[in-house]
């Protein structure tokens, strides 16, 4: 993207000055993460298996920024037994997160792609105030969907998490 800068005394032009952004660019430019959060909108199915196999079913649907940094973006919503969950891209990893919030512990999926059809595979772990659960391998498959749940408690809720929670991420 190129502007111009024309210089004027009275009626005549002195200069014409070309500048581009390309070749001055700003200071550390920080990437939105916007398109990559928006990817994980829809309906979550999820499968891991420790002792038995489990399933989870998580739908995710309102994009925030955060008060911190505006290109930094999550998304919220809830899973199927109504606790909140969240998830994010972290470009330092190169890595998808969705997690899940229960009283008890916070479940963490990480992924590094998802396919055209809405595969995933990766690792999901457990965080609770004992510490961190081993990695277990989880497929995943996301459909549309939009998420129901209780708005403005949630909102606040899940911008609090967010922040606490990629904080204290391993």
């Amino acid at each position: 993207m190129k502007s111009f800068l024309l210089l004027s005394v009275g009626l005549g032009v002195l200069g014409l000055s070309a500048c581009s952004s390309i070749e001055n660019p700003p200071p550390n430019p920080i990437p939105s993460t916007r398109s990559y959060v928006a990817q994980l909108a829809g309906t979550w199915n999820t499968n891991f298996t420790l002792d038995t196999a489990f399933t989870d079913r998580i739908q995710l649907s309102e994009i925030q920024t955060t008060e911190k940094d505006p290109n930094d973006f999550y998304i919220w919503g809830a899973n199927k037994a109504g606790y909140l969950a969240l998830g994010w891209y972290d470009p330092k990893t190169s890595e998808y997160v969705i997690t899940v919030n229960t009283k008890e512990l916070t479940q963490f999926y990480e992924f590094s792609s998802i396919a055209a059809d809405g595969r995933v595979s990766g690792n999901t772990w457990f965080s609770s105030e004992r510490g961190y659960s081993d990695d277990y391998a989880f497929t995943g498959q996301r459909t549309l969907g939009t998420a129901s749940v209780n708005a403005p408690r949630a909102r606040a809720e899940a911008a609090q998490l967010f922040e606490k929670l990629k904080a204290s991420r391993r």
